[in-house]
């Protein structure tokens, strides 16, 4: 079994264990974008913001597994949406 077979493997062991975690279809949508299985990557991508949607990982991702479809406008839209989302600093608190 090759390195992709086992991550893919072992990605959906983990989802069936924890079907509500975002990350671990996120997870398993990146290892699909690794061996170009872009609409595979695309659904578990929509599965992983189903569960969270304030998740900026997947929606960047999903923006690039819909380029690679062919689904520009929408890749657009998710990669905005991802940039909007992405994580800040905290500001620190200032000091007395």
């Amino acid at each position: 079994m090759g390195m992709f077979e086992k991550s893919i493997e072992e990605c959906k062991k983990a989802i069936s264990l924890s079907p509500s975690v975002a990350a671990a279809h996120t997870n398993l949508g990146i290892v699909y974008m690794n061996i170009n299985r872009y609409e595979a990557a695309a659904e578990e991508f929509v599965k992983a913001i189903d569960i969270d949607p304030d998740s900026a990982t997947a929606h960047y991702y999903l923006g690039l597994a819909y380029g690679r479809t062919g689904r520009q406008e929408e890749g657009e839209g998710e990669l905005k949406k991802a940039a909007r989302l992405k994580v800040r600093p905290k500001r620190r608190a200032k000091k007395e």
